[in-house]
């Protein structure tokens, strides 16, 4: 109950001050790379999966994350992968998992 009343009190004082009723106007805009980049760089990848293999490394999938704007890449064996990051410049994240079974 204690906590409850120093959390009350908390709010009280912080909202005790002059309150605005203008609201910024949000500005939602893609980045550049939501728009181009990412479906570009998982062509990119996908065309680059023989080079890959040659290497040791089989990618199981890739597509674009949109949230974290990069692209990830799964394989089976994430340790084999180390250099994908590098080699796209930071804008490929890898991840474990195996290949895409479609729906039946």
């Amino acid at each position: 109950m204690r906590f409850l009343l120093v959390a009350c009190a908390l709010v009280v004082a912080a909202c005790s001050g002059p309150v605005s009723t203008e609201r910024p106007s949000p500005s939602l805009r893609p980045s550049p790379s939501v728009r181009e980049d990412l479906p570009a760089l998982t062509q990119r990848v996908l065309a680059d999966m023989d080079h890959w293999k040659q290497r040791g490394v089989q990618i199981t999938s890739a597509g674009p994350d949109y949230v974290r704007d990069v692209v990830v890449v799964r394989t089976p064996d994430p340790a084999k992968a180390t250099d994908l990051p590098a080699h796209y410049d930071g804008r490929v994240v890898v991840e474990e998992g195996g290949p895409v079974v479609p729906a039946t």
